[in-house]
């Protein structure tokens, strides 16, 4: 498997999981507050946003990383 693929599924299943957890978290908060439905529609926008730049960082740590798992062996020889 190359290295995008190493690192795009760590990126998937951890954004994966910051969305399901933040987007159920602004959904109790906001309905518990009485919001209303365009509210909490555009609160769901921004998080939405906001998971999509956490997965950009997620990604290129775990890029970054993989491609130093791969020079480790070659720096032992």
């Amino acid at each position: 498997m190359n290295r995008f693929l190493k690192a795009l599924v760590p990126t998937v299943l951890l954004t994966e999981l910051a969305l399901i957890t933040s987007a159920t978290a602004v959904w109790a908060i906001l309905s518990e507050m009485h919001a209303g439905t365009y509210v909490i529609m555009g609160a769901e926008a921004i998080d939405l946003a906001a998971i999509a730049v956490l997965s950009v960082f997620i990604f290129r740590r775990a890029f970054d990383a993989e491609a130093q798992m791969m020079q480790i062996p070659a720096e032992n020889d």
